[in-house]
């Protein structure tokens, strides 16, 4: 039973730890994966996957301003046309997106990675994450 604040501080901390002991294979998981992608990052294999998705992302650049262009300037009277140019231009911009992301995936897994760390030495430690 709750009496004060200490033996409410000291039952938070326990059910915490608990939760904590049980999330403990996802922050090793995440640790591994943070040494993993450092490796990845040197490898010439990872340098020309950058390369290639960096000409992606040029290509689909100026693939984009193309389109939008003929959206603005040209007097587009056929709908469906206009339609189709629209969607173009809408998919356009979702693929930079998503290449964007492709080319921040090991920034994020090592971001992760020491997050993972910091949570593992801290649950170690048996302070609160």
């Amino acid at each position: 039973m709750i009496r004060d604040q200490t033996s409410f501080t000291e039952l938070t901390q326990k059910l915490s730890r608990g939760k904590l002991e049980k999330r403990t294979p996802y922050f090793e998981r995440m640790v591994r994966e943070q040494v993993q992608a450092e490796k990845l990052t040197g490898s010439q294999e990872w340098d020309l996957f950058l390369s290639y998705v960096q000409g992606l992302i040029e290509r689909t650049e100026k693939a984009k301003v193309s389109i939008d262009v003929q959206l603005s300037e040209a007097p587009v009277f056929n709908t469906e046309k206009l339609l189709e140019l629209k969607v173009q231009s809408m998919l356009a911009g979702e693929r930079l997106f998503t290449l964007h992301q492709v080319l921040g995936i090991p920034k994020v897994i090592v971001e992760e990675g020491t997050k993972g760390m910091e949570s593992l030495s801290r649950l170690q430690e048996g302070k609160a994450v």
